[in-house]
């Protein structure tokens, strides 16, 4: 597997052949202009981690990874989003440096049926009662981003 060594300007796939793949991951990064370094930083994550489970596992599972460039972009983002999950049928979506742009992902992942791991942004707004706790969350009171089940 050849670590990141040009600029990836477009849509990559890594690990195992779609079609013999168990799980499939669309990510999201940007690959181009500003931010760049975020992406690129991530696709080598991505990449010796598929060659970690190689090493590791006797039967390593099989995941299939897309990635593509958001440009920074929401519409664009969003727009991926949809095409990972509807023409890639992806079950995972990853990745988005931009706590905005996942911000709006958020929004629209439940309706698409797929999980979202946001990997590189950082925003407690991002936690919500209805998407993530089944409305049981309760914010703790203070000023910490800290939330707890009832139950």
């Amino acid at each position: 597997m050849c670590l990141w060594s040009h600029d990836l300007l477009a849509r990559q796939e890594f690990g195992a052949l779609k079609a013999d793949a168990d799980v499939h991951v669309g990510c999201l990064y940007p690959l181009s202009g500003y931010g760049v370094d975020f992406g690129k930083d991530s696709v080598v994550g991505i990449e010796l981690a598929l060659e970690d489970l190689q090493t590791l596992y006797d039967d390593p599972p099989k995941i299939h990874v897309i990635i593509d460039d958001t440009k920074l972009k929401t519409s664009r983002s969003l727009r991926l989003v949809r095409d990972f999950v509807k023409q890639d049928k992806v079950q995972y979506i990853c990745g988005i440096v931009s706590s905005g742009i996942a911000l709006e992902v958020t929004k629209i992942i439940e309706e698409l049926g797929v999980i979202f791991v946001g990997t590189d942004n950082a925003s407690s707004r991002e936690i919500s009662v209805d998407q993530h706790c089944d409305g049981k969350a309760k914010h703790n009171g203070d000023d910490q981003d800290t939330w707890y089940d009832e139950d």
